[in-house]
């Protein structure tokens, strides 16, 4: 296998992998969350960490092609520039660093700023901060779209879960019941991953 083969596929093979064990982390969140309504920093920075690693290995990939360190078979200018580098789409959803970027801002800025509103509004907690945390970092993974629509379906399926608690306690009220929200995370990234 060449040197540009291996190269032109960098994106997919890092993107596939680390998005799987993205899924893996996000996954072993959401058994944490449903067992002790937290989410461990040390899971969401590794998930953060994850993205990042992903995006220097194929920044030094770049520059050593750029430096022709692969010996004769490739030359300087058969490999992308660095410039190229920031808006090379990686797999599965050919995002760019700054479509990551901006996707943890959304969601996780956004975030935010709707628990504090809702929280000064209504008075009573809204949303952990390991939550927002959280949706931070799948806003790196998957990008504000993607991740827009993996928040609202987070919020149906808290939204479900909460009508079946309901109807468990005769209607009785439950507004003070709290829910984990990672496992409804990890439900919307699969939803917002076949979208």
């Amino acid at each position: 296998m060449s040197v540009s083969v291996v190269l032109d596929n960098a994106p997919a093979y890092a993107g596939g992998a680390s998005f799987a064990l993205f899924l893996v982390l996000l996954t072993w969140a959401s058994a944490i969350d449903l067992r002790e309504r937290r989410i461990p920093n040390k899971l969401v920075i590794a998930m953060a960490a994850l993205w990042l690693a992903v995006r220097v290995l194929l920044a030094v990939m770049v520059a050593a092609c750029s430096a022709g360190a692969f010996g004769s078979g490739v030359q300087a200018g058969d490999a992308p520039s660095a410039a190229a580098f920031a808006t090379m789409g990686i797999f599965p959803f050919g995002l760019t660093l700054i479509d990551g970027l901006v996707g943890a801002l959304v969601l996780g800025g956004g975030s935010l700023a709707v628990s504090i509103a809702f929280e000064r509004f209504a008075q009573r907690p809204s949303m952990g901060g390991g939550d927002i945390k959280l949706l931070a970092v799948v806003g790196l993974f998957l990008g504000w779209e993607r991740g827009l629509w993996c928040l609202l379906a987070a919020c149906l399926v808290v939204l479900a879960m909460q009508a079946i608690s309901r109807v468990r306690e005769d209607g009785k009220r439950i507004g003070s019941q709290t829910f984990p929200f990672a496992p409804a995370i990890l439900v919307g990234v699969v939803i917002a991953s076949i979208l």
